[in-house]
């Protein structure tokens, strides 16, 4: 009877071991066999390292905790659940940080988990921080109800190199769907170089609020809008590069204030350089845009071009009209090409014709370069060109228009700082 209660025991703890082996719920227990695959849960606790070369899955929604870091090494895949019926996605809650640094080689990758992979399969990306937002102190984000906003501009929720994020964008609730990447509050201590979102269902990249700064963006194919920002967001970006997909895309770039209040401080007020965004020309009613900037946003944008969408662009409401009468509202050294529509609209709140103050249209600008209908690749990106760096040394200085010099644009996309990581 002994010898049968302790096989009895021996099977129970064996059995234990192998069903508790494919879980990391969150702690320091690391696997070390790179042919397996291991789940990802619920909330992550304790710091943890996702290892380089093995594939981890998200069972619906995974939340890393305050104070927890998660660093996840070159090459890892974090993929969906392709038959979990909650939605997956992995967020990091203020206090948290994520180290994502992938290499040009070995990318980090988020995504989907099905054989069939489309736009809407999982959730997204969510980093939460507790920098400055126009909504009072504090928010709470559209997933999973999680407060993100505060007082601290140097916020430091990490640093994300060399990351893919494909086929996000699943559903929230009737209104809303999930973003590639939603940075909510994050502040300047956070580091977002080189990381592109993949054919999302809406929009790549969204900035709520935060100080938080970004350079070498890549959204391709996302349905909705390419870069959004609202409530308030004050950073700063350099080199992105929107390409959406044929037919499919609303904006290269939409940008508000406040909806609710467009008088809202912080004002959103971020200063972008050498960004490419290239459209769709979507038929329909709506078509697609290259820029909406609107609900009271202000925006400082250098050496952009904005090319083949239905639309050029809006500048929408009183305040975004007062914004861009005062200066702080700006689009210079910029190149507007084979648009159908090739110029800015102007509407008031209630969407009738606006008038700019004389020399403030931005189609009026000296420093901006118009083609209506230049099929041609060859334009010139040099000559009006303005490097920014003088006045900010954040920004890199360069002597170009666009996100690509010259030499890279050479090479038809087959060596610019895209290759290699990017699809």
């Amino acid at each position: 009877m002994k010898t049968l209660k302790i096989k009895i025991l021996l099977l129970s703890i064996l059995f234990t071991v192998i069903s508790c082996k494919e879980d990391i719920p969150g702690n320091n227990d690391q696997p070390n066999n790179e042919s397996k695959k291991y789940d990802l849960k619920g909330d992550i606790t304790k710091n943890t390292t996702l290892k380089g070369g093995i594939t981890y899955t998200l069972i619906g929604g995974v939340k890393v905790k305050d104070g927890v870091t998660v660093t996840i090494e070159p090459g890892t895949i974090i993929k969906s659940h392709p038959t979990e019926p909650s939605v997956a996605f992995l967020l990091f809650e203020r206090g948290s940080k994520i180290k994502a640094k992938g290499t040009k080689e070995k990318p980090i990758v988020f995504t989907s988990g099905k054989t069939d992979k489309k736009a809407g399969d999982w959730g997204g990306v969510i980093l939460c921080g507790k920098a400055p937002i126009n909504m009072g102190k504090e928010a709470t984000s559209e997933v999973a109800n999680v407060t993100y906003g505060g007082n601290v501009n140097d916020d430091n929720s990490g640093i994300m190199e060399y990351v893919r994020i494909e086929y996000t964008g699943n559903i929230i609730n009737e209104s809303k769907e999930h973003n590639g990447l939603t940075l909510n509050g994050v502040g300047s201590g956070t580091t977002i170089d080189y990381v592109q979102v993949y054919k999302g269902k809406d929009d790549g990249f969204e900035f709520f609020g935060g100080t938080v700064n970004a350079s070498h963006l890549v959204s391709t194919d996302c349905k909705d809008d390419s870069f959004d920002w609202t409530y308030g967001w004050v950073g700063k970006g350099q080199f992105w590069l929107a390409k959406q997909g044929s037919n499919n895309g609303d904006r290269g770039i939409e940008g508000d204030n406040d909806s609710r209040n467009n008088d809202s401080t912080p004002y959103s007020a971020p200063v972008l350089s050498n960004i490419s965004l290239h459209g769709s020309k979507k038929s329909g009613d709506s078509g697609s845009m290259g820029l909406k900037l609107r609900a009271g946003t202000k925006v400082k944008i250098y050496n952009a071009v904005v090319e083949g969408f239905s639309k050029l662009g809006d500048i929408q409401h009183d305040q975004t009209i007062a914004n861009l009468n005062d200066g702080s509202l700006l689009i210079q050294n910029s190149i507007f090409r084979n648009n159908t529509t090739n110029t800015f609209a102007y509407l008031n709140n209630d969407r009738t014709p606006a008038n700019p103050s004389d020399g403030k249209a931005i189609n009026h600008d000296d420093n901006n370069n118009t083609y209506s209908n230049n099929n041609s690749k060859t334009y010139d990106i040099t000559t009006k060109a303005k490097s920014i760096s003088q006045e900010d040394a954040w920004f890199d200085n360069v002597n170009y228009i666009g996100a690509f010099s010259e030499a890279e644009r050479g090479t038809n996309g087959k060596n610019d700082w895209t290759t290699g990581w990017t699809k």
